[in-house]
């Protein structure tokens, strides 16, 4: 029986994080990634790929724009696409990566599928296809290259589905937050300059507001997902609580127990003023609800952080 999961982005921030929730579930898991650098350096996610190894994952270091689908796809009944280039503003600069990572691989992708009908496809996607506000009321209008990327192959995946049949759900995460940040990420770069008494950069007025959504609730949303098979489901998979930048570095530097000192800088290009998700469909289609309050998220997020020093320092 085809009951295989394979994970593309097996790597990343949250893919890691899926796939060892998939092989803890008792699942047998290929995972795909390319350690792609555009971003930051491999290092920690290769050795993220080790633990998994070590767990039973099955790994294929490649780039999925190149795969050979043929074999990779046999024996699988469900594909998690996690594999991507983030980030808002670096996509103004090297739209090339963007474009390879989130828009061609999908339709490499989606070839490979042609010859696996049974396979069902569960897409993560992002809250920037809306673009500078992302609200229930608000419609597909990214502006960021980024955030066009990601929309492009939402609409390509609804494409061949209409055209082949394709089985599908897409999910548009929410800055996702947790334990081992992106180097990247706002959060990560916040715990980096509060323990080394840095100053922390603030884009803009700071009170850009989002409802972060935190990983462990992001996996389980996946993993739901796949296990409903909801067919044509786009859904917003998203915290419940609000919070502006600056209530964030509040919120951080006191469970660190840092003062903060902050600089302004001007606003960045295609950066969200606003984003709150609504969770009707995740609830009603996937039985989904958001369980981690920020302040609890945070609170481990630290705690990560802190013993992952403590073992570099070590």
């Amino acid at each position: 029986m085809d009951n295989k999961k394979l994970v593309l982005g097996a790597a990343g921030f949250i893919g890691s994080q899926l796939t060892k929730a998939l092989i803890n579930d008792g699942f047998e898991v290929i995972g795909i990634d390319s350690f792609d650098e555009t971003l930051y350096p491999s290092r920690r996610r290769r050795e993220s790929v080790r633990e998994l190894q070590n767990k039973g994952l099955e790994f294929i270091e490649t780039d999925a724009n190149f795969a050979e689908w043929g074999s990779i796809l046999h024996g699988v009944d469900v594909v998690y696409n996690l594999a991507a280039v983030p980030g808002l503003t670096p996509s103004w600069g090297n739209f090339g990566a963007y474009n390879s990572s989130n828009l061609m691989l999908v339709n490499s992708l989606l070839q490979g599928l042609l010859d696996f009908p049974s396979i069902f496809l569960v897409h993560a996607s992002t809250s920037s296809v809306y673009g500078r506000e992302a609200t229930s009321s608000s419609l597909e209008n990214p502006n960021s290259p980024y955030g066009v990327t990601k929309l492009a192959a939402e609409n390509l995946i609804k494409s061949y589905s209409s055209a082949t049949g394709l089985k599908f759900s897409i999910l548009r995460y929410f800055s996702v937050y947790g334990p081992n940040p992106r180097p990247d990420q706002f959060f990560a770069i916040l715990l980096n300059r509060l323990t080394s008494g840095q100053e922390i950069e603030i884009f803009g007025d700071g009170l850009n507001s989002r409802t972060n959504t935190y990983l462990d609730d992001v996996v389980e949303a996946t993993t739901l997902a796949g296990a409903a098979r909801s067919d044509g489901l786009i859904a917003d998979i998203s915290g419940a609580e609000s919070a502006t930048t600056l209530e964030i570095v509040n919120l951080v530097s006191s469970e660190m127990g840092v003062l903060p000192t902050l600089v302004h800088s001007p606003d960045r290009l295609g950066d969200q003023r606003l984003t709150a998700g609504t969770g009707d469909l995740a609830r009603s289609e996937l039985g989904w609800v958001p369980k981690t309050p920020l302040a609890s998220g945070v609170r481990e997020m630290v705690r990560s952080y802190r013993k992952e020093v403590w073992k570099v320092s070590h």
